[in-house]
């Protein structure tokens, strides 16, 4: 069963994560197996080390090019050199943020072609740079109209985010939780080998991204941890009705509302 007090495994924000790193047998084996792609990426975004870029940028090919990446065995052990050097020194990561440009010349290196202007905001949107501001904050937004209620079905992965989003643009709200606790799939598939078929980094919020997955592709129990961590960091709960199934639904033509019928824990 999964309990409630493993969210201290993934618990920490990854914002908290500080450099210096201990210099240890463990960091260096993680780095001579690690993607060079993203090794490159996290160096140039530690130093804003161009000069790596234009390197490493004569080797990376787009995903399908043939022939296809080819980098020197000289200039890989270099990076990962370097890397070791940034992550493990007092003072050698920068703490101020890469410009946009230099973000923007590290995506196109990083997948071997030009990525266009267009695509930014979406990218430092899916990436978790560039959040955006919550719609009850934007200016002149025309706020909910009185009364109006939104019903939540499920606390799972999209009912939890369906019910930040709705707080965040200021709609009065309720989610309905078959289970005891949040997580859905994930809360009630136990059995062994249970996981997901899709990388940690995309199945994953991108307003909560986190480096503390157990596996590329998370286990069941990884992502339970992960969404019992996201319910308590955005106090989710409060608006969560547990031990509650939806029986019936009905919508008003007329009213143009639905009409739930649920059953508590009493009955």
């Amino acid at each position: 069963m999964v309990e409630h007090a493993e969210t201290a495994v993934i618990a920490r924000d990854w914002h908290d994560r500080s450099l210096p790193l201990p210099d240890s047998d463990e960091l260096r084996e993680a780095l001579d197996s690690a993607n060079i792609h993203t090794l490159l990426m996290v160096y140039v975004h530690l130093t804003h080390d161009a000069v790596m870029l234009d390197i490493f940028g004569n080797y990376i090919k787009p995903p399908f090019a043939v022939p296809g990446t080819e980098i020197p065995d000289e200039y890989a052990q270099e990076l990962r050199s370097k890397l070791l050097h940034v992550l493990t020194t007092p003072g050698a990561a920068r703490e101020d943020d890469p410009s946009e440009q230099l973000m923007q010349r590290m995506m196109s290196v990083g997948v071997g072609e030009e990525v266009a202007d267009e695509f930014l905001p979406l990218l430092f949107d899916q990436i978790g740079f560039k959040l955006p501001k919550p719609r009850k904050e934007i200016e002149g937004r025309t706020p909910p109209q009185a009364g109006f209620k939104v019903l939540v079905i499920g606390a799972g992965m999209t009912g939890l985010a369906a019910s930040l989003k709705l707080e965040e643009a200021g709609y009065e709200h309720i989610v309905i939780e078959k289970n005891p606790e949040v997580g859905g799939t994930w809360y009630e598939n136990r059995y062994p080998g249970v996981g997901v078929d899709t990388p940690s980094h995309f199945y994953s919020y991108s307003f909560e991204i986190t480096p503390e997955w157990t596996h590329y592709h998370p286990k069941g129990v990884d992502m339970q941890k992960y969404l019992l961590h996201v319910a308590d960091k955005y106090d989710l709960r409060r608006n969560i009705r547990f031990n509650t199934e939806v029986v019936a639904l009905r919508y008003d033509d007329a009213e143009a509302v639905w009409n739930v019928t649920v059953r508590g824990k009493d009955g």
